[in-house]
């Protein structure tokens, strides 16, 4: 089926309809091999190639010219290169650094690149005519510290990366991507960044461990379920216009950092499912989230910064005895109280409460004038 959405009207044409079937999910009856089987077959070092260092090598089109065995040292750019495959690097047989390939219109395939056994990282930016990653998955074995791919128009999947071990990898404006599949969940990684995929469900994460995730407009998520994920340093969930709801993952002992902003659809975040440690929670433009269930039973947060929400009263933590930093309460035209939070006890540095226009300000002094505060408070321009 065809979608459309004023989001992708922006992407400036990035954003082509592809028709419902076989170009919509992917050669679904393709076997591919396994990470046995690509290992088995990947080729081995020459024992014979030049080092050569390429950071500020130009032009990398001749590098094979004369067809002896190189080991690159560096970065590897190709920009805007008129190649159709990888063929010029069919010498190359390792490259330490990064293979980033940027603006290469006439690139059909990431084949060609025969010799080449392993590299440090993978970047991939601006290639319209790639629709197949698996070329390259035997390279991204071992050893490959990051993969970055945006603006891969064509590309239906991730299977190509299935094999790699734990990376960082970042995904951008990637409209044909309709979910994670392929992303390797051998092994927690420590990045998963995604922005602009059509991405409609979260249930290829299950099981992921991963340091930091961040979702990042998702234009046709209505329900990001992540109840079997474990996140370790920080969630990030924002500007997804159609995200209704929220299921927070699981932590690691000493918890995660939360940000969800700029959700304008957002009515629903329901807790981890086991008691999990919040460390700084940022809950930001969400006009929709009239309420928050509780979210933590803990006593104290580093931080807490509820600002431009629906809230009638801040929740999520009825426990809550200390803000260790900042407490920010502003611009919520919806909140009529603070009883959310009237175990709260003191705030170790900024108290803010400000703009929330249906707040009495006189219930908001008297809130304020309860706690013991570290450093400084401003409350303000609150109701009447």
């Amino acid at each position: 089926m065809c979608r459309t959405g004023n989001l992708m009207l922006l992407l400036a044409g990035l954003w082509a309809c592809t028709p419902a079937g076989e170009e919509e999910t992917g050669a679904g009856a393709e076997v591919l091999p396994t990470c046995d089987e690509l290992a088995a077959a990947a080729p081995q070092p020459s024992g014979t190639a030049t080092a050569l260092a390429v950071d500020n090598l130009t032009d990398p089109s001749h590098l094979c010219d004369e067809g002896a065995p190189l080991a690159l040292t560096g970065d590897l750019r190709v920009m805007e290169a008129d190649w159709k495959d990888l063929s010029p690097l069919a010498c190359v047989e390792s490259i330490s650094g990064a293979l980033y390939l940027y603006k290469m219109f006439f690139l059909e395939s990431l084949a060609g690149a025969d010799h080449l056994g392993s590299i440090g990282s993978l970047r991939l930016d601006t290639l319209p005519q790639i629709d197949s990653l698996e070329p390259l998955a035997g390279v991204m074995r071992t050893g490959t510290e990051a993969v970055s791919i945006t603006q891969l128009p064509r590309l239906p999947d991730f299977t190509g990366l299935r094999c790699t071990e734990a990376v960082d990898f970042g995904f951008a404006l990637l409209p044909a991507i309709h979910s994670f599949a392929g992303v390797p969940m051998q092994s927690a990684l420590p990045s998963l960044s995604a922005e602009l995929l059509s991405v409609t469900s979260l249930d290829t994460l299950a099981g992921m461990t991963v340091g930091t995730l961040r979702l990042t407009g998702l234009p046709y998520l209505e329900e990001a379920t992540l109840a079997e994920v474990t996140v370790t340093d920080h969630l990030t969930v924002e500007y997804s216009e159609r995200l209704a709801s929220l299921a927070l993952p699981s932590g690691a002992d000493d918890g995660y950092h939360l940000t969800v902003e700029g959700n304008p659809a957002l009515v629903e975040i329901t807790a981890p499912p086991a008691a999990t440690l919040l460390r700084t929670v940022q809950l930001v433009d969400l006009p929709a989230l009239t309420e928050v269930e509780a979210l933590s039973d803990q006593e104290t947060i580093p931080a807490l910064n509820v600002t431009g929400t629906g809230l009638s009263t801040p929740g999520g933590f009825p426990g809550l005895l200390a803000v260790d930093n900042d407490l920010e309460i502003r611009d919520n035209p919806g909140l009529t109280s603070l009883t959310g939070l009237a175990s709260l006890r003191s705030v170790g540095s900024i108290l803010t409460i400000t703009g929330n226009t249906a707040l009495p300000e006189a219930e908001a002094e008297a809130f304020a004038a309860g706690l013991d505060v570290g450093f400084k408070t401003d409350v303000s321009d609150n109701g009447p």
